[in-house]
């Protein structure tokens, strides 16, 4: 009789253990679901927030009038206008140096896949203001356009962020793009657009 209580306490005992530990895993589930779910939120929220706001400064730099002087490669003596140099659309690429460098490689290797023979093409400028003085000539093949009066940059020149926007024959900035290297894919569509609904469109006029 004995014997027969005691496994009873002992099979009482152990159901409430794993009853316990159950309860336990339970809730350590429901809490991470919890933490997930507002991570998530909270990055989406972050997301939105800095989606919205890179949107707004995109928008500020739209449709400005943009014919500064300018210097080309390590000629600093000469300066001329830009609208010198711009004869139909053409795809501005801004690379500031204080940019993180995998930004920068990132955005060189999209242009490259986009455009191949973007080296030859005076429809595709590199702009800089503070490109090292012994690469101005060859920025991975292409001269670098500087301004040679600073007080002429666009807005976007306060951020420290590549860009590229599309210059008109009428010397106006549109399609403004602040390039990010979380989301890569939003500049290989960004590149699409500009090949096929400007360059391809101007090519068949």
């Amino acid at each position: 009789m004995k014997n027969n209580t005691r496994n009873l306490y002992i099979v009482i005992i152990m159901l409430l253990l794993i009853s316990g530990n159950i309860v336990l895993i339970y809730k350590h589930v429901e809490t991470k679901k919890k933490l997930i779910q507002y991570y998530s939120q909270y990055s989406n929220d972050y997301f939105y927030e800095y989606r919205r706001k890179i949107q707004s400064i995109e928008i500020e730099n739209e449709y400005l009038e943009f014919s500064p002087e300018i210097h080309i490669g390590k000629d600093t003596l000469t300066s001329i206008s830009l609208a010198n140099k711009i004869k139909k659309s053409t795809l501005i690429c801004y690379f500031p140096m204080s940019s993180c460098p995998p930004c920068i490689n990132l955005l060189l290797e999209k242009i490259k896949n986009a455009f191949p023979d973007y080296a030859q093409r005076d429809d595709i400028i590199f702009f800089s203001n503070d490109v090292e003085y012994k690469l101005r000539n060859n920025f991975y093949g292409k001269q670098i356009f500087q301004y040679a009066d600073k007080k002429q940059v666009i807005p976007a020149e306060k951020y420290s962020t590549p860009y590229l926007f599309i210059l008109d024959k009428e010397m106006k900035t549109k399609l403004f793009f602040f390039m990010d290297k979380q989301t890569p894919d939003y500049t290989d569509d960004y590149l699409n657009i500009v090949k096929q609904k400007i360059f391809n469109h101007e090519t068949k006029l």
